[in-house]
């Protein structure tokens, strides 16, 4: 009875009285701050039942401890980034502001890896770290698992077809070794990853032979400092000292990244259900945050991006008023040619009558790319992943599975291509020629939507296409981005062109949600069990839960996907 009461009340926001709270826990007083920065975080905000902070929000954090004359320095607590280049240049943006304002930024970490290692040597004055610590400095790589002959053995055909010479999403499941195309793009992606790595070591070192250092890698924390790599070895206790000591103050606060809440009771509850919030109508910049694949359908999801729901969002932002400009955040490696396309167009539609500027995470490839075109100008990281404009379709044939299995196959059609996607036949002569001419259908649709928003010719989009992977800085003097930039100065733009002020309101969609409208959704009729499988796949090991994400995408549309050509972790 109580969880169906906590579920009727939760539609309507709480304003109930409290006292001022202060954010850094210091009594309202001058006070150092220490934050910790623990991997990287998702684009979006992630649910009321599992409050772990978004991306929007550590950088709001980082703009609170910039502006606030109470905060006189920072520590930040550091542990391994997962290798999230594009999000660590946008938070070295951040800390070098705050350091502009003449506020000691210092970090001190136990065990990083080589990106993480990158931004602190860039962002902090001092970094320490502790004498048990450990610095994986060993350089970049990336590895790749080809199935072929797993799926051989287990009866299993992966009936692919692919267009363009780069668009090799298939090949995991069709090859037994990397082909000669994908060696190539990858190669010159470690190559700038590498180079990137290399300078900053030569700027922390002045100068040297810094390739050799990560041969030597990784680091113990003596062999560290010897080599000039860290400042100091000490505990964390130290670390907060020292800054102290360096901001002239006598006091640190431990800021969490997002606020933590008691839980309501049940006086929150029923004032809940009496008071409403009112908003006043005043222009403002949306932030909308696109994240990981691209999928037909309407559901709500903050792992992905479904084309309903998002192409609704953006239909009600053109029909605002008050929302002057939109700044769209994508961080995807595509997914659904259909549901790319369904996007693109909504976008394309809203920009006609509001700036809409686009800021590149760590990928927009495919489809991600796909609706990146459709801004009025780009702005991504170097590192950042972009192009792979292809796309490709197919199978898994099961046929000799089920053969094997004793279960027998009876096809009965009226049509030559009726059962062309069943997984229990393989294709015909047919069939194969009726998915090959839906696919160059497709793939010319993307090259003219490209070169649509893009402002170029056909003939210059297809140059760079065929699915091949590029860096953001690789694509810049292509025309494939506008600027090399993170969000900051992307924000900055959108604002510009919105005619709106540096301070202008801004909104974030999709907003976090709390845990009573969480419980909500989930205890209502007609529930989709998001939050499980979400749930459910966050539990797998990182390479089983992207092979997990593939059967989903297979699932979720027509079998016709652009997409980036495989999962790119490179750390």
């Amino acid at each position: 009875m109580m969880l169906l009461l906590v579920g009727a009340l939760s539609l309507v926001a709480c304003t109930c009285g409290s006292p001022p709270i202060d954010p850094f826990k210091a009594d309202f007083q001058d006070t150092a701050v220490q934050i910790n920065l623990m991997g990287s975080y998702p684009e979006t905000p992630g649910s009321g039942l599992n409050p772990s902070p978004s991306f929007i929000e550590v950088r709001e954090k980082l703009r609170m401890i910039r502006d606030e004359p109470r905060a006189k320095g920072l520590l930040l607590r550091l542990g391994s980034s997962g290798g999230d280049f594009a999000q660590l240049r946008d938070l070295t943006a951040l800390i070098k502001q705050i350091r502009e304002r003449e506020k000691p930024v210092h970090c001190h970490f136990d065990r990083l890896d080589n990106a993480a290692y990158l931004f602190a040597i860039r962002a902090c004055e001092r970094l320490t770290m502790s004498p048990p610590g450990a610095l994986d400095l060993v350089g970049y790589a990336s590895q790749l698992i080809y199935a072929a002959e797993l799926l051989e053995n287990l009866d299993v055909r992966a009936e692919m077809i692919a267009i363009g010479k780069y668009k090799s999403a298939a090949e995991t499941l069709t090859e037994r070794e990397m082909p000669a195309p994908t060696r190539e793009v990858l190669t010159d992606i470690l190559d700038q990853y590498t180079t990137d790595l290399i300078d900053g070591l030569k700027e922390r070192l002045g100068g040297g032979d810094a390739s050799k250092l990560l041969d030597e890698g990784p680091f113990l924390a003596k062999h560290a400092l010897d080599r000039g790599l860290v400042d100091e070895l000490e505990y964390l206790d130290e670390a907060r000292e020292a800054l102290k000591k360096a901001a002239g103050i006598d006091r640190l606060s431990v800021v969490p990244l997002i606020e933590e809440s008691a839980p309501p009771s049940l006086g929150d509850l029923f004032a809940m259900g009496r008071q409403q919030k009112l908003e006043l109508p005043e222009p403002y910049l949306a932030v909308v945050s696109l994240r990981g694949n691209i999928l037909d359908g309407a559901r709500s999801d903050s792992a992905n991006i479904y084309a309903a729901s998002v192409v609704k969002r953006l239909e009600e932002l053109s029909a605002d008023p008050n929302a002057k400009g939109v700044l769209v955040r994508i961080s995807s490696p595509g997914g659904s040619a259909l549901a790319s396309d369904l996007i693109y167009r909504a976008l394309a539609r809203l920009n006609e009558k509001k700036p809409v500027v686009i800021s590149i995470g760590a990928v927009a490839a495919s489809g991600g790319y796909y609706i990146a075109a459709a801004g009025r100008e780009i702005f991504a990281a170097e590192e950042s992943i972009i192009g792979s404009i292809g796309v490709i379709g197919g199978k898994l044939e099961l046929s000799a599975l089920m053969e094997k299995l004793g279960v027998r196959v009876e096809t009965m059609k009226r049509g030559e291509n009726s059962a062309y996607m069943s997984p229990l036949t393989p294709f015909s002569a047919s069939e194969r020629e009726a998915l090959e001419r839906q696919l160059r259908g497709i793939y010319d649709l993307f090259i003219d939507r490209v070169a649509e928003g893009r402002g170029k010719s056909r003939e210059e989009i297809e140059a760079v296409a065929e699915g091949r992977v590029y860096t953001a800085k690789q694509g810049l003097p292509l025309g494939m981005v506008d600027r090399i930039g993170g969000f900051e100065e992307a924000l900055a733009r959108a604002l510009e062109l919105a005619n709106l002020e540096p301070k202008a309101t801004i909104r974030f969609f999709p907003e976090r949600k709390d845990l009573l409208t969480e419980l909500s959704e989930l205890l209502s009729v007609g529930a989709t069990p998001d939050v499980q499988t979400q749930a459910l796949l966050m539990s797998l090991p990182t390479g089983v839960r992207e092979s997990a994400e593939w059967l989903a995408l297979f699932g979720s549309s027509e079998g016709v996907f652009a997409r980036l050509p495989y999962e790119l972790r490179i750390q």
